[in-house]
């Protein structure tokens, strides 16, 4: 919940000033110290909507679930990237976590848990990220699939910034295209 002092200010002074009689009760500060009023009020007056715009950038804090998996090529090898989460935080740094299949390697070697941490910006609608680390984890380890990771590992770790383009973004969902790739789309993480 994002609330500012001064629209709660106007809207108390507002309050008395049309007659009304109950008072709200005082600005709470919860764990994240964000302000949550309890106001309670029962006047005809006080019955209103008040509309808050939030700007892209805003929106895109938090954590996102990719719905769409991807496909990419590169060289030889054919990847998909699927049960992505993405998250965002209001600093500028992010974490994005997900699941790399390598099509052409037997079962059981061909699965591999990625997280990224960096950074991101948004300009208007470029979304620009920059990778300050990753590992790379095979989900059964043996010799072959710890040198496989730690190659995927090195190819990650030595991007550059990357960059999307945000086609919408609001509440609930995120969507993304990706020069080569096509649209991606995220689902917000409610929990």
């Amino acid at each position: 919940m994002r609330t500012l002092a001064l629209p709660l200010l106007l809207s108390t002074g507002l309050l008395v000033a049309c007659g009304g009689t109950d008072t709200p009760e005082p600005v709470i500060l919860d764990d994240d110290a964000t302000v949550v009023v309890d106001t309670d009020l029962d006047t005809a007056e006080a019955d209103m909507d008040v509309e808050e715009t939030m700007s892209a950038a805003e929106m895109m804090i938090g954590e996102w679930n990719q719905e769409t998996p991807f496909e990419m090529t590169v060289g030889d090898n054919s990847f998909t990237i699927m049960n992505g989460e993405a998250e965002y935080e209001a600093d500028g740094t992010s974490e994005i976590e997900a699941m790399l299949i390598v099509s052409g390697q037997p079962d059981g070697q061909n699965s591999y848990e990625i997280d990224l941490d960096g950074t991101y910006e948004l300009n208007g609608d470029v979304l620009t990220e920059r990778f300050t680390s990753a590992e790379v984890e095979p989900v059964v380890s043996d010799d072959t699939t710890r040198m496989i990771a730690q190659a995927i590992q090195a190819a990650l770790a030595g991007t550059g910034p990357t960059s999307s383009t945000v086609v919408s973004i609001d509440e609930d969902m995120l969507v993304r295209r990706v020069e080569g790739l096509g649209e991606l789309r995220y689902s917000r993480n409610m929990n």
